[in-house]
């Protein structure tokens, strides 16, 4: 058990079972079973057993394809999700949970709510200041005008608020004084969620 708490044990106990089911689908033969499981795996291992890790952006963003993959699986097709990432960019170190957190608050708070079609974006790029990271999606949560019953809209902010606390954290320099990585806007049909790592913690 990590560090004796309930929850991390709780959490290895729910491991230990998807390695159980992992097996049995290598013993049926099960291919898709099998790479599902491992994607939960890999979610649930870099969700809550590294939640207090720094890592780098594209360690990151492989996280949110894994991401992807489930939602997919459960929910079908009707996803249309776009990246964009220069390969050129430099691959910055930022609180673990950073862009998953809001990708994943975007599908479950903004899309799944919403009938029609889906659409998540992310965008990452170098700007004049930093690093622009852009996650946009055509779901509910963000504008009081499209609020839905379920009060996505409070849960996406307060879960976009924990995120801003830790870049705040991470970024913040003593000398230069406070920051506001993360801004919140809503423009046309997308709800958009933009991060600018400052170009001095790059």
């Amino acid at each position: 058990m990590r560090g004796g708490d309930p929850l991390d044990a709780l959490i290895e106990e729910f491991i230990s079972n998807l390695n159980l089911i992992h097996r049995l689908s290598v013993s049926e033969n099960a291919g898709k079973t099998q790479k599902m499981v491992q994607c939960i795996d890999n979610h649930i291992r870099y969700k809550y057993l590294r939640k207090d890790e720094i890592v780098k952006l594209r360690t990151e963003m492989l996280q949110v394809d894994n991401l992807i993959n489930i939602f997919r699986t459960r929910f079908g097709e009707n996803l249309a999700y776009e990246k964009k990432v220069r390969e050129d960019i430099p691959d910055p170190y930022l609180p673990s949970n950073t862009v998953l957190a809001l990708a994943e608050s975007a599908l479950i708070h903004g899309l799944v709510p919403k009938e029609g079609d889906w659409r998540l974006n992310i965008e990452i790029d170098e700007h004049e200041h930093g690093l622009l990271i852009r996650v946009a999606d055509n779901g509910v949560g963000l504008a009081p005008s499209i609020m839905d019953p379920s009060c996505s809209c409070i849960e996406r902010k307060n879960e976009i608020a924990a995120v801003n606390a830790r870049l705040k954290e991470y970024f913040t320099n003593p000398e230069s004084g406070d920051m506001e990585p993360v801004s919140i806007s809503c423009s046309g049909m997308y709800n958009k969620v933009t991060i600018l790592l400052p170009r001095s913690g790059l």
